[in-house]
């Protein structure tokens, strides 16, 4: 620009721009990293595929089967290879139309970790609504249970993930380490075993989370407390809304994956600003990540591979390894839909026990219905906050109310039950204890 000049001006001028080259779509970068000048990116006469292969084979070997979560994301502009580990970009959102090649970079993240670490490192839990997307990945020793397609199964899994979650800080506060990376490092001279990363993929996450409103609670409580566990999100929608992809969602995934939206607004709702309408489609995209650059969008060509391509890979795990399903996610009913409570547990009420002791009283009167009782369901049910709900289910197993062990995936027994009336409705004005067998 001339001395004195702003380049504001330029984003003025560029319909004028694109009418002189053509009728191409142009995309103005006010910084270019590196020089003392804006750019513009002008799409080539003839577009070039990057594939997965080549891709791969820019990046460094695995060894001594150490776990590494890095993936190419594709080829910039200067024709690099660019790779993120799905560690330092913990959670990402990625958004797009049909046809932009949103699922063929998710395929290419899975395919590139499940390439690159063994089954016994890494754990995929993968949710499709539309149930045809990822049937490639049947039965695939990496998978934690069968690939889920219900809106309810996936709440009961995320609901079991927080549960994992929850149970990994609790051994990471034991043990005195902060991170997955540091207890696997220690976890063999102090006697534990090693835990596996999760990478949670999530497709049509706005579908989803119509057809089950609580879904967004679990992936907030994810987003917000599951990096240091090892536990990684990946939520991909065609449909960003404001409505579904709010700003605390947001604020909690750092990394942005825009490809070809329609509109500047659904640019705006995955990366804050505008771009992403003037991306070409077929993996061309923007992303927004610290790691790769602050402050400043980075456009990449996203990785290509076939259907043979996955089915090979796919089937090359499936007949050198049997499923690896973990117990607790076997059973992805939801039991407390069909429980009746005792008591009718409303807002008022809650908000009325200011104290412990008056919760504690509310809480231990509505769980005599229940079959098992754990930390996360006190925070859902009662809206509480994770040491205050474990303060009250310790103080439920001290009283003789719950069980002293769990059952994976549901929690601890309930061991006092509140008789049942002429009605058939649960009272708790008599109360039978039923003690264990020690």
């Amino acid at each position: 620009m001339n001395e004195g000049v702003s380049v504001n001006v330029i984003s003025k001028n560029l319909d004028d721009i694109s009418v002189r080259l053509g009728g191409v779509n142009v995309l103005f970068n006010q910084l270019v990293i590196g020089k003392n000048t804006s750019g513009l990116d002008i799409p080539n006469l003839h577009r070039s595929n990057v594939g997965l292969y080549e891709s791969l084979k820019t990046m460094p070997p695995v060894v001594n089967n150490v776990p590494d979560l890095s993936c190419p994301f594709g080829k910039d502009i200067s024709g690099k290879i660019i790779t993120l580990k799905v560690s330092d970009a913990p959670h990402m959102l990625v958004g797009g139309t049909t046809g932009s090649g949103k699922s063929v970079f998710i395929h290419s993240v899975i395919l590139s970790l499940i390439m690159r670490n063994r089954p016994e490192d890494l754990k995929l839990l993968l949710i499709d609504p539309k149930g045809v997307e990822m049937t490639f990945y049947k039965k695939i020793p990496h998978l934690i249970c069968p690939m889920i397609y219900e809106p309810e199964k996936a709440n009961v899994a995320l609901c079991k993930l927080v549960d994992e979650m929850e149970h990994r800080n609790r051994i990471f506060q034991s043990v005195g380490v902060r991170e997955l990376k540091e207890y696997n490092k220690n976890a063999p001279k102090l006697g534990y075993e090693i835990l596996p990363s999760i990478v949670v993929v999530i497709d049509e996450y706005a579908d989803l989370s119509e057809n089950c409103k609580e879904i967004s609670g679990n992936v907030l409580k994810l987003a917000q407390k599951a990096r240091t566990t090892g536990i990684h999100l990946i939520i991909a929608t065609q449909r960003p809304s404001v409505n579904i992809i709010n700003g605390v969602i947001k604020a909690n995934l750092p990394t942005r994956v825009a490809l070809s939206v329609k509109t500047a607004v659904d640019s705006n709702v995955i990366l804050d600003r505008s771009g992403a309408e003037s991306l070409l489609g077929n993996g061309d995209m923007l992303i927004d990540s610290p790691k790769l650059a602050r402050n400043q969008l980075t456009r990449i060509q996203s990785c290509y591979m076939d259907t043979i391509e996955i089915n090979n890979v796919c089937s090359f795990l499936r007949n050198h390894y049997q499923p690896m399903y973990w117990d607790e996610f076997n059973d992805l009913t939801n039991h407390n839909k069909d429980i009746q409570p005792t008591t009718m547990v409303n807002q008022s009420e809650l908000e009325k026990a200011s104290s412990d002791d008056q919760l504690y009283e509310i809480i231990k009167t509505d769980i005599q219905s229940r079959e098992f009782c754990s930390i996360s369901l006190i925070q859902r049910t009662y809206g509480i906050g994770f040491n205050r709900a474990g303060k009250m289910f310790n103080r439920l197993r001290s009283d003789g109310y719950l069980d002293l062990t769990d059952v994976p995936g549901r929690g601890s027994k309930v061991l006092i039950k509140a008789p049942l009336n002429e009605q058939g409705v649960g009272t708790v004005e008599q109360t039978e204890i039923v003690f264990r067998d020690e």
